[in-house]
């Protein structure tokens, strides 16, 4: 059952897949009570995702990633791209005008 448990996280719930070595769980029995061992090994895969939570590793511990945590790393791999993002609290008054021409009169150069 608890050998079961595993085997599904790994496959289904955790994103991405959580590879296991072995792939199966072992069971031992110590003083009349099952042991359950599922071994992960090191991996290439900074963070994993399960139950809508973002974990990550640090030393020997699985914590969830904060937001900030989660947003610098997006912004690290390249995910977040600034400039489509919306500039909050931005007026027109805040738009430099001769900078926008400066660069429409460089990119019809360009094009």
């Amino acid at each position: 059952m608890t050998k079961d448990v595993i085997l599904r996280a790994a496959r289904q719930i955790i994103k991405p897949v959580l590879v296991l070595d072995p792939p199966e769980p072992e069971i031992y029995e110590i003083d009349g009570k099952q042991l359950v061992v599922a071994n992960v090994p090191p991996n290439n895969v900074s963070v994993y995702q399960s139950g809508g939570i973002f974990w990550v590793r640090h030393g020997t511990h699985t914590v969830p990633l904060s937001v900030s945590e989660l947003i610098e790393m997006a912004n690290d791999h390249g995910l977040v791209h600034w400039e489509l993002l919306l500039a909050r609290k931005a007026a027109m008054n805040d738009i430099d005008l001769e900078k926008v021409e400066a660069y429409l009169r460089q990119r019809s150069t360009t094009i």
